[in-house]
């Protein structure tokens, strides 16, 4: 399973173990939590390098999620993205991006980490379709949802426990099938100017001349007429 992908701006890459000491600074934001995550709790450093040692190297059919760090050119942690619920069986995903830092939210960072997580759901996991639940609260983050390419499939009303504030919030809940996402030139124009390819279009797969069908003696002519042509040891001549 490829685990990172890279923009123009900005690559995603999977947690690691080294990441402790930051996410356990980023659970610590309430207000940051309070619009990815309300319930996650804050936690110790070392208790959380401990889980992440041991869950590293763990497929997402076992874990149930794909975490992931946003990261600047340079290592500078700015967010973190997710592929949670994750179903094979069903080939489907939610989906979660989040950047800490206010100033950036309101930028492009979470349009590019958000193609970066879409070009990896649908173009290297296979997956069918992706979800996001957006609290009824966070008319920024469902308006760009929208705005993405998902379809607005339903509001859940009063859906939601928050711990912290003690009550009950709505949630929305979006979602884009695969054929949604190749349909979606918002979605190619914006992927090439931030990521440089149009992440819409379907994958090139290469496939191996076995899988072409070539016969083994049609093989090993070709093989044999790239060898007189680009023989290994150069002649007296050269």
């Amino acid at each position: 399973m490829k685990l990172q992908n890279a923009g123009r701006n900005l690559c995603i890459r999977a947690v690691r173990p080294d990441d402790a000491d930051w996410l356990a600074q980023t659970w610590s934001d309430r207000e940051f939590v309070a619009l990815y995550c309300s319930n996650i709790q804050p936690v110790e450093a070392d208790a959380l390098r401990q889980a992440l040692v041991e869950r590293e190297g763990m497929p997402a059919e076992t874990l149930g999620f794909v975490e992931f760090v946003v990261e600047r050119p340079g290592g500078e942690r700015i967010g973190i993205g997710t592929l949670g619920n994750y179903a094979a069986q069903h080939r489907r995903a939610e989906l979660m991006i989040g950047i800490v830092d206010p100033q950036l939210r309101r930028g492009l960072a979470g349009l590019e980490a958000t193609l970066l997580l879409l070009d990896l759901a649908f173009n290297s996991y296979g997956l069918n379709k992706v979800f996001t639940y957006v609290y009824g609260y966070n008319d920024f983050s469902e308006a760009n949802t929208l705005r993405l390419g998902f379809k607005q499939e339903g509001l859940l009303r009063e859906h939601h426990w928050q711990t912290g504030e003690q009550r009950f919030v709505d949630l929305f809940i979006n979602g884009m099938t695969r054929t949604d996402f190749r349909q979606a030139e918002q979605l190619a124009r914006w992927s090439r100017r931030l990521l440089g390819r149009d992440i819409t279009r379907e994958p090139v797969v290469v496939r191996p001349a076995t899988e072409l069908g070539l016969a083994a003696d049609t093989r090993a002519k070709l093989l044999s007429a790239l060898s007189t042509h680009h023989p290994a040891t150069p002649s007296a001549d050269h």
